[in-house]
């Protein structure tokens, strides 16, 4: 399902309590502290191919090779992660999708629904154009396709910073 070419270097999970979240993963991984981005303002954000806004805030944190991503969904609308979770996470946390890095974002885009899976999601963040791909049905979980770009290899990398300076108590901050 991660197409030649590409790997993975996030693994995703929705949450209902962002803080409460990060405290459990800190503890069970070792890992922190989680870079809380609150209410994420997106650019040209679509839903299904349809315009739609989505109050969501995350959690970072770098556990190894892999950036661990949390996600609390604080509206009703329609989502990526509404679309897993209609009713939320059961039991708090469930595991929602697995991010890539890649050259070109649309042509990836392209060869996942080329595929078979739909566009769930897509937008810009900052000068970053991403996309969630549906691959549900194959896997039981969503995929994210990133840029290979200074912005997010500065992102990533300030959450991988963050990690090597961790005091191993801090579960989490903001950013």
């Amino acid at each position: 399902m991660i197409l030649p070419g590409a790997s993975i270097v996030q693994m995703a999970w929705v949450v209902d309590d962002l803080e409460a979240a990060a405290e459990r993963l800190s503890h069970a991984l070792q890992c922190g502290p989680f870079l809380m981005n609150r209410h994420i303002q997106l650019t040209d954000p679509h839903h299904r191919g349809r315009p739609q806004r989505t109050d969501f805030s995350l959690a970072l944190a770098q556990a190894g090779d892999v950036q661990i991503e949390l996600v609390q969904q604080h509206d009703d609308t329609p989502s990526v992660y509404r679309d897993a979770f209609p009713d939320g996470p059961p039991d708090g946390m469930a595991f929602h999708h697995v991010a890539v890095i890649v050259a070109d974002v649309a042509l990836e885009t392209a060869r996942y629904n080329a595929l078979g899976f739909a566009t769930g999601s897509s937008g810009r963040f900052g000068d970053v154009d991403f996309t969630y791909v549906d691959t549900r049905g194959a896997g039981g979980f969503m995929v994210e396709v990133l840029p290979d770009s200074d912005t997010i290899n500065r992102f990533f990398g300030a959450v991988r910073r963050a990690a090597e300076e961790w005091d191993g108590q801090t579960a989490w901050r903001e950013m």
